[in-house]
């Protein structure tokens, strides 16, 4: 497929401005099934089971309830935060090749040339796609399914 590309962007920093070595196309019906199968390999669904499950409840019955308490909702949302990002980052690796052929598939590099961004750039692009507003409306769309 003809990829059709939006517009270059530019990395602003304080003191360089250079060129991102990537350009996103707009996401198509074409990119869902490998966003599934990425979604499926980070443990969304693990995600879901710690929320309705004892994990969350765990965590919860060691909160009063005060929201008042500052310093207690914090810890509680970074116990919370703490246990997603786990699970999350254990699964992160069972999808290591779905996301370098995804983020190829969807940009205008091969999959090597995304395997060889250094760590700053590729963190760009990630964060780049997930604030694209198609990968935004896919999310939302996907997250009635676990309602």
């Amino acid at each position: 497929m003809e990829k059709n590309i939006e517009t270059t962007a530019t990395v602003v920093n304080e003191e360089i401005t250079k060129e991102k070595p990537y350009v996103f196309r707009k996401l198509a019906a074409e990119d869902v099934f490998p966003m599934f199968k990425i979604l499926n390999k980070i443990g969304i669904k693990e995600v879901k089971t710690f929320i309705e499950g004892d994990g969350f409840k765990g965590i919860l019955s060691g909160f009063t309830g005060d929201a008042s308490n500052e310093k207690e909702v914090e810890r509680f949302g970074f116990s919370i935060f703490i246990e997603i990002a786990d699970l999350l980052l254990r699964n992160l690796p069972k999808c290591e090749d779905d996301m370098f052929r995804l983020l190829s598939d969807t940009s205008n590099l091969s999959v090597e040339q995304v395997r060889q961004l250094d760590l700053a750039t590729f963190a760009e692009m990630i964060i780049e796609f997930v604030k694209k507003e198609e990968f935004g409306d896919f999310i939302k769309v996907v997250s009635k399914l676990f309602k």
